[in-house]
């Protein structure tokens, strides 16, 4: 009983500091930007989340269907395989400049 108690009063402690932190940072911001700019942050966020979403479905519809049919078919996959694990290798960063030429000049 008293090891429950003690995890209550910790669960309670972490809350309190938690809130204070909450407190100090709302405080913080508010006194340096406008509530408007808030906003607007908050609703570049929300068009960025949709993006990704929208790019996640988009190429999860193009890639399931072709990575089914390659790994259906044991001669295609054992020539695909092997330049997916060679590109694999590169993060996707290393892709950014190919992907989007404008945004390199």
């Amino acid at each position: 009983m008293e090891c429950a108690l003690g995890r209550l009063r910790l669960v309670h402690l972490l809350g309190l500091i938690g809130l204070a932190a909450l407190w100090k940072t709302t405080r913080f911001v508010l006194g340096e930007v406008h509530p408007a700019e808030i906003g607007h942050v908050i609703v570049l966020g929300f068009l960025t989340l949709l993006r990704v979403t929208v790019l996640i479905a988009l190429a999860s519809l193009v890639w399931v269907p072709i990575g089914v049919a390659v790994g259906m078919r044991p001669r295609v996959a054992s020539i695909v395989q092997p330049i997916a694990q060679f590109l694999a290798a590169f993060p996707a960063n290393l892709l950014f400049p190919i992907a989007s030429p404008a945004s390199c000049c």
